[in-house]
C-alpha cells in the first residue's frame, strides 16, 4: 500500500471508518468523496487529527458521469479503489428487506 494512491469512494460511514486508519497506517495517499459536508464532520470527530490531515476530500455525486469523469482526470491515477458506495437512497434505517425495484436500482447504478 505504500505510496499508492488509493481512492475510497463512500468511505464517510462505518466502513470507511475501519479502513481509513490502515490504509493511511500502511502508507497509502487517500482520497475520499463524499456528498455533504455533514459527512466529513462526522468521520473528522472519529479520527486522530494527523489521520484527517492525511486525507483529501472531494465532493463528488457519484452517479454523475461526468463528475466522475473530472475526479479521475483531477487524480491523474488511482492504484487501489475502494468503492463503499451503493446504501439506501429513501429507506430508512432497517428497513431494507423493505426496498422496492426502484431502489435497488439505484444502488446497483452506484456500483455498475
Amino acid at each position: 500500500m505504500k505510496d499508492k494512491r488509493v481512492l475510497l469512494t463512500g468511505g464517510t460511514g462505518g466502513l470507511g471508518l475501519g479502513v481509513t486508519p490502515a490504509v493511511l497506517h500502511h502508507g497509502g495517499h487517500l482520497t475520499m468523496t463524499y456528498r455533504e459536508e455533514r459527512e466529513v464532520g462526522r468521520l473528522k470527530s472519529r479520527l486522530s487529527a494527523a489521520e484527517f490531515e492525511r486525507i483529501r476530500f472531494v465532493r463528488v455525486d457519484l452517479t454523475q458521469e461526468t463528475a466522475v469523469a473530472r475526479l479521475i482526470d483531477d487524480l491523474g491515477r488511482v492504484d487501489v479503489l475502494i468503492h463503499l458506495v451503493g446504501g439506501r437512497k429513501t429507506c430508512a434505517e432497517r428497513q431494507f428487506p423493505s426496498m422496492v425495484p426502484c431502489e435497488w436500482f439505484f444502488v446497483f447504478r452506484l456500483i455498475h
